[in-house]
């Protein structure tokens, strides 16, 4: 019906605004045909992408398909084109204007920040002792609120609702890709008409919701990237009021989400993107110091003194005391390599391993490994050095300069 609605002389008497996935409009010569109809008889007023992180390989939530809409887009010239997104970093917008051939566009922004969300990490305890700390949080401090935990696996979705449901005796239910449509539709109908109190879900949940009054949402697991954690905690407090984000951090499950990694789709650069993508997630959990709002908005590029946090994160709220460790000396031996290298397009992780004398591939190649300095902070971890380096990136003392390299795709440089 809607297809034929499309050829009627007078179109948008039928259909004012069509809704299609990148899959259908890559993928069906059908509605391109239709598209072209429309286009020839000057019916198509524009094109909107949404969720268009997913065009940039640099992104989380990458899908090929999204980035395939930068050639439907040239099939139709002269038509205004918009793409929206919550979640870029610079990098992840450059790549997408750069892949939807909009370059010189315009570009609206709005802070990242969301002030009536609070954050929290929390160590991760042992299955039933984490249960108890769910429980605890959703009966204590949320009770009859509605709210969303999101797990790893479709397996852990299905006991964890089980447990709450059972054993704690809180309506909770499950969510996930392998459920069929019909009882995906019902479970998000009863959440939203208030029959379940909480969703447990995999990250299959969440494209589309809008439900305003989400007061909590907690991660059993660690999500993938900081873009992921930001979209998901963003799910709650929409309406404005005070909600909470706790984030359940085990080093174990860097080791399972590494092993996703490997084991999954995409090339060797893909791959490194979300190895670093996950080694900042990793970071972001393990720092019991800084403001996690300074840390989630700094990664997106925005500016955010921790004075303003107001103790709404836990580590602005705690009353732990921790030993200042001195670093001034391995500050000096970075932005010296970075200032003798700054004609070379090396990223972050390039200039890491310089400075812990790791022999990788990219160090070898450019004889980087015979560098005096080459070396220099061989006594501090992988991720310690790549904190330091984030730390004087967030202090201005060094920047991120995002380029469309060769191969056509955005890369990040230390500079």
């Amino acid at each position: 019906m809607v297809m034929s609605a499309l050829e009627e002389r007078v179109p948008e008497d039928y259909v004012e605004l069509l809704y299609v996935t990148p899959e259908m409009v890559t993928k069906s010569e059908a509605i391109l045909s239709k598209f072209a109809s429309l286009h020839r008889r000057r019916k198509l007023a524009r094109i909107v992408i949404d969720e268009a992180h997913c065009v940039s390989q640099w992104g989380h939530d990458f899908r090929p398909d999204y980035k395939e809409l930068g050639e439907v887009r040239a099939r139709f010239p002269g038509v205004p084109i918009m793409a929206l997104t919550a979640t870029a970093t610079e990098n992840v917008k450059i790549d997408v204007i750069h892949n939807l051939a909009m370059e010189g566009c315009e570009q609206y922004t709005q802070s990242f920040n969301r002030p009536n969300l609070t954050y929290e990490v929390r160590p991760k305890p042992k299955h039933a002792e984490m249960m108890e700390s769910i429980a605890e949080i959703i009966t204590k401090r949320y009770k009859g609120q509605t709210g969303i935990i999101y797990a790893l696996s479709r397996k852990n979705c299905e006991k964890v609702a089980e447990e709450l449901f059972t054993v704690y005796k809180i309506k909770a239910a499950h969510y996930h890709a392998a459920l069929k449509p019909v009882e995906k539709k019902q479970v998000q109908q009863d959440w939203q008409a208030g029959k379940w109190q909480v969703i447990v879900a995999t990250i299959a949940f969440g494209m589309g919701i809008d439900k305003a009054n989400v007061r909590f949402v907690i991660h059993q697991t660690m999500p993938k990237s900081l873009e992921g954690y930001y979209q998901e905690t963003g799910r709650a407090g929409r309406d404005g009021k005070l909600s909470g984000c706790y984030l359940y951090f085990g080093y174990q499950d860097t080791t399972i989400l590494r092993k996703f990694i490997e084991d999954g789709e995409g090339n060797n650069e893909q791959k490194e993107r979300q190895r670093s993508m996950l080694n900042r997630m990793s970071q972001f959990c393990e720092n019991k110091v800084d403001c996690r709002r300074v840390e989630v908005l700094s990664y997106f590029g925005e500016r955010f003194q921790k004075e303003d946090c107001n103790g709404t994160c836990d580590n602005c709220s705690s009353t732990s005391v921790y030993e200042a460790i001195d670093r001034s000396k391995e500050t000096r031996i970075a932005l010296s390599i970075v200032r003798h290298l700054k004609t070379e397009n090396l990223t972050l992780v390039n200039y890491a391993d310089i400075m812990r004398g790791y022999r990788s591939a990219k160090v070898t190649s450019c004889n980087f490994d015979k560098m005096d300095s080459f070396g220099q902070v061989k006594h501090l971890r992988k991720n310690d050095v790549e904190a330091l380096l984030y730390r004087l990136i967030s202090e201005n003392a060094l920047r991120e300069e995002s380029q469309i390299n060769k191969a056509g795709f955005a890369s990040t440089y230390l500079k």
